[in-house]
């Protein structure tokens, strides 16, 4: 399916993916019930990963793996990260995605430029190649620089402003092909599908809780799960919240009080 171009009268198929490993236990069932409602009501695929593809690095690498594992069977994959709910499910895939075919990838930036957070991807051989290339970002995956994790690897292909006016790379050329990355992605406003808790209204497709942990992301992440059930279609049945947790869990109880038990004693790395 590389590659593949939509033929006349077909619906392009979509496909949702987000990573849910043990250090994001605490969110991931609430996280995957709100999205897998979003799926539903579009005719979406929702893909969990529960694994991290290469324990070598930091976890959030994997969503590269990942998403080039699991982009050959869609026309367009969005990747999610699990701290983030869908607010307003009136907004669809369809109206996000690019209709020029140089577009071949969607990504918002905030106030520190692009954010990998939501980040929609088509399937096609030159986003296989940038996949590629973000991956081969050894370099990245240690040292004094800016932004954490796989944020590094896009900052640097982007060559940003701020990646280029830190002291860590000051002097170095940048990216070869900056230019031409820049050419085949759409960048568009936060406010279109990530939007950073201190600038979500009410009406924004996804709000994103990044750099909240403990106790203060539990109770953020359980108030606004709270009001995304209030959307048509979008709440979550005791049955379906059973599924979704998994009744042989081994973690004792289920059901939406003991989850958010659970995220409140849950030890968070920071």
């Amino acid at each position: 399916l590389q590659g593949t171009r939509q033929g006349p009268g077909r619906r392009p198929r979509f496909g949702i993916l987000t990573l849910c490993d043990a250090n994001a236990g605490h969110i991931c069932t609430a996280s995957a019930a709100n999205k897998r409602r979003y799926a539903a009501l579009h005719g979406y695929d929702l893909i969990v990963s529960t694994t991290v593809a290469d324990p070598s690095r930091p976890a959030a690498w994997s969503k590269i793996l990942e998403v080039k594992r699991h982009l050959p069977a869609y026309d367009w994959l969005l990747f999610i990260d699990v701290d983030t709910l869908v607010m307003n499910p009136d907004v669809r895939l369809e109206n996000i995605v690019d209709v020029d075919e140089s577009v071949h990838q969607v990504i918002a930036a905030d106030h520190n430029g692009v954010n990998s957070g939501v980040w929609m991807v088509r399937n096609s051989p030159w986003m296989m190649w940038f996949l590629d290339e973000l991956w081969a970002q050894e370099h990245l995956v240690r040292g004094p620089y800016l932004f954490h994790y796989e944020q590094r690897a896009f900052h640097h292909l982007f060559h940003t402003v701020p990646w280029a006016r830190q002291a860590s790379v000051r002097g170095r050329a940048p990216y070869a092909r900056a230019g031409e990355v820049r050419e085949h992605s759409k960048v568009v406003n936060q406010c279109v599908f990530n939007s950073l808790l201190p600038w979500y209204v009410r009406g924004d497709f996804v709000v994103h809780f990044a750099g909240l942990k403990g106790v203060w992301e539990c109770a953020v992440f359980w108030h606004y799960f709270a009001l995304s059930q209030e959307r048509p279609g979008m709440r979550v049945t005791n049955e379906q919240w059973a599924q979704e947790d998994g009744a042989d869990n081994g973690r004792g109880r289920t059901g939406r009080m003991a989850t958010l038990w659970r995220c409140l004693k849950f030890k968070t790395l920071f």
